[in-house]
Formats: C-alpha cells, structure tokens, sequence
C-alpha cells in the first residue's frame, strides 16, 4: 500500500496523545538536550509549543506517519478522554474533510470510562473522584452498569467501522488492553453476563424494547469479528523498560517513552502490511 497521497488520523486516549510526555518531571530523562524553562509557562505546565514542538513529534502516530511515509498526520487524541468523544471527533474530522484519502486508526479508551459535563466541561466522570468523591461514588453505585457501558462502547465502535466501510477509508482498531480479544475469558464473561440479561439500567423497563429488537439480541461477538481489532496488550505490558517512561532506570510511568512510541510505529507498519484483514 502506497501512504504517500494519504493522511493518517488517529484518536483515542492518552496512551495516543502521548500522555506521560508532558509531565516535567520526566523530562531530564525523556528530553535531555531541552530547556525545560523554555517550556514552562509561569504556572510550571508545559506551553502549548511543548505540545506542537515535543509531544506531537514523541508518540506512536507521528512514529508511523513517518516510517510509512504518510503524507500528513493528524492526532486527535485526548488524555483521560473516553469512547463517545474521541469517536465523535472521527466523525467531525471525516465529515469535514470528505476530499481527504484517509487512513483511520481508532484506538479505544476503557469502555467503563464514563463521560458527561464535570464542573461545566465535558470529561469523564472519574475526574469526580478528585474533586468531589461523594458525587464519584455515588454514580457509580447508583448509576453505572458495567454489561451496559461494554454493550455501549461495542455499538458506538461499531458505528464507527460501518461509517469507515460505507466511505471506503482503511481502518484499523487498536486494542491496547485486549478488550475486545474475543477469545479471552474477559471478553467470554462479559458476553456471558451480557446474554443473562443483568443490566439494572433496563431489566425493568423491558417493554420499551420489542421481542424482535430487544437489547440483549445483539451478537456482539459477530460485531468484534468483523472489525479484526488488533490486540497490543501484549506488546505494550513487555517487561521492557525501555518502552515505557522510566527515571533512575525505574518505570514511573506506563505509558510510552518515545523509545517505545517509534517501536510501536514499526510494529504498526509490519501489522499493517501483513494483516490485510485489518483493512477494508
């Protein structure tokens, strides 16, 4: 496949945003020849230049627009974002730029991170937990079921590769936690508990849903199969210390160092070349 005419997108959480890489504590390790006082604005956080001159060019997407040989690439990710708003920003970019020859690469945050307005923004709801844990607590006790937030983050990723098949533009699903592995006991027991029906959120209302369309009817595995989501769980939890930020040769943080943001690039590539099945 020839890269050169198109333009890598990417979205997703900040294992994507390259989250770690603008904490300044880590930076004597990550960026040794940098100033760090050339990057810091009078609160002590990175300046918005740290992001356009340091992140962007550090994690795994600017690393595979590069060895690939795209022609521009775009990041929307956002740190701590969850799977409605870093999809709805796939839609926004695909419907604003229909001339655009695209390459998508979508990569799922954790499907239990709920998101909805926190203190007048739109995060997610595990932001509570540090600002008003009572309120945090409180809606996951009262408010939240897992089956349905997996049930959910299914449907809206599925949405997303029907609207990339129906486009004609390549995609790729990147599984960082091995969510959608179907093979796995996780994915097996959340099917599992899916099919039994315990969604609090529903059970009690089922009249609003009809026999033929009823919520637990969808075969979600059938759903997954199709998008032959790429599994780097086990790539990314490598006892390598070199692919993750580390100080004093000690891993402080989890996600990638550039080290390992230009590994998963070439891992990217070699899966993109030889997985046709990952690609429309």
């Amino acid at each position: 496949m020839n890269f050169s005419d198109k333009s890598l997108v990417v979205s997703g959480c900040s294992f994507s945003a390259g989250g770690g890489l603008d904490n300044p504590d880590f930076w004597e390790t990550l960026f040794p020849n940098i100033n760090k006082n050339d990057y810091l604005n009078e609160k002590g956080y990175p300046t918005e230049e740290f992001y356009h001159q340091i992140v962007d060019k550090n994690n795994y997407a600017y690393f595979l627009s590069e060895v690939a040989g795209f022609k521009e690439y775009y990041n929307l990710s956002e740190g701590s974002a969850g799977v409605y708003s870093t999809i709805q920003r796939l839609y926004r970019f695909i419907k604003e730029n229909p001339k655009k020859d695209m390459f998508v690469i979508y990569q799922p945050p954790a499907y239990n991170r709920v998101e909805t307005v926190v203190n007048g923004k739109f995060k997610s709801v595990w932001t509570l937990k540090d600002n008003d844990e009572k309120l945090f607590d409180l809606f996951y006790k009262n408010f939240y079921d897992d089956i349905f937030y997996f049930y959910k983050s299914i449907l809206e990723i599925d949405n997303l590769v029907q609207l990339c098949k129906s486009k004609n533009i390549d995609y790729m699903i990147l599984d960082w936690n091995g969510v959608y592995d179907i093979h796995s006991e996780f994915f097996i027991q959340k099917l599992k508990e899916y099919k039994e029906g315990r969604n609090k959120i529903y059970t009690d209302h089922m009249g609003w849903f009809s026999n033929k369309y009823e919520m637990w009817s969808y075969n979600l595995r059938k759903m997954v199969l199709d998008w032959n989501p790429l599994d780097i769980k086990n790539f990314w939890l490598k006892t390598d210390v070199n692919l993750k930020i580390t100080k004093n040769g000690k891993i402080v943080d989890h996600h990638l160092s550039p080290n390992g943001a230009k590994k998963l690039g070439k891992f990217l590539l070699q899966k993109i070349k030889s997985n046709k099945k990952n690609l429309i």
